[in-house]
């Protein structure tokens, strides 16, 4: 998983500053309020979680979990990012990353698991960290530059095929063999008969469906999500966060206060980062392999940065 992170950023490094060089600079420092960032600043923030990240990188690795975090609004303003010149930015994001990129590689693969606190977090692996960085980096890159056309909407009965394929082939990039897929072959297809009876929301890029998540609700007040898949393409590049802020949104507007799930061993920490929290686990059909049931109280959730 660390070799694909870092293939990312790597291309991250190469693909985005000259996007970067093409904005004009009326367009780079305007700010729609005084509140808000403007497109200078989201860069100038993202040198201050590099800089924020490097530390985490290193330190887990011979500290005992040290504490390390960042108040970005007060580093943005004081920083004064919105009166540096624009290509100085550019420069110095783009090689803070190439040598965050050599710090990542020189990570001995035990010390990934070395953990760091941040302000309102447990302890996180460098691993989490890293993974978490580039999800944040790219989160923040598609406020400066728009990459893909997107929307969600409820996914019509038709698409039950397609939702099928983004099922098992986002099951099959966590490495399960073939056998152990195809046993599983009956649980991984999405019917029209299960569309129908639950609520099922697609999100579409470029016109084309790359990933979805169901939910069903269990009482009153409380749901439970069933599916949250992505084609593997997309997978860790900041997508998995839109479906999970939709959902939220759209349960929230219903009144709902509490969610359950039953997360992949794999995934459990991507839902740490919404506030979920293990509350329990059961044996699946892969013996000695458990799964986790995760819970969220929507009054009591915490967001990560």
């Amino acid at each position: 998983m660390i070799h694909k992170v870092i293939d990312r950023l790597e291309e991250l490094i190469e693909i985005i500053p000259p996007k970067l060089t093409e904005i004009n600079e009326l367009n780079f420092s305007f700010k729609s309020s005084p509140e808000k960032w403007s497109k200078k600043e989201i860069l100038g923030h993202l040198i201050d979680s590099a800089t924020n990240n490097h530390q985490r990188f290193l330190r887990a690795q011979f500290e005992n979990s040290p504490t390390i975090w960042y108040d970005q609004n007060n580093w943005v303003e004081k920083s004064n990012y919105q009166n540096i010149d624009k290509q100085h930015l550019i420069d110095f994001w783009t090689n803070y990353n190439k040598h965050l990129v050599h710090i990542i590689k020189s990570i001995n693969v035990e010390n990934l698991k070395n953990k760091c606190k941040t302000k309102d977090r447990s302890d996180l692996t460098i691993e989490f960290l890293i993974c978490d960085y580039i999800e944040h980096l790219e989160h923040h890159l598609e406020q400066i530059i728009p990459q893909k056309k997107m929307k969600i909407q409820k996914a019509e009965l038709t698409d039950n095929e397609i939702l099928t394929q983004i099922t098992k082939k986002s099951k099959a990039y966590w490495g399960f063999s073939e056998e152990v897929l195809t046993e599983w072959e009956h649980l991984l297809i999405v019917s029209k008969k299960y569309i129908e009876e639950n609520q099922v929301y697609k999100l579409i890029v470029e016109n084309e469906p790359i990933g979805y998540y169901s939910y069903f609700t269990t009482d009153e007040k409380s749901v439970k999500l069933d599916n949250l898949f992505l084609l593997p393409q997309y997978i860790g590049k900041g997508f998995g966060k839109v479906l999970m802020e939709h959902f939220l949104n759209e349960v929230r507007n219903i009144g709902i206060n509490r969610i359950t799930l039953d997360s992949e061993p794999n995934t459990e920490k991507f839902y740490n980062k919404f506030g979920f929290f293990k509350i329990g686990q059961f044996e699946s059909s892969i013996k000695d392999r458990f799964l986790p049931i995760m819970e969220l109280k929507l009054d009591e959730e915490k967001n990560v940065s």
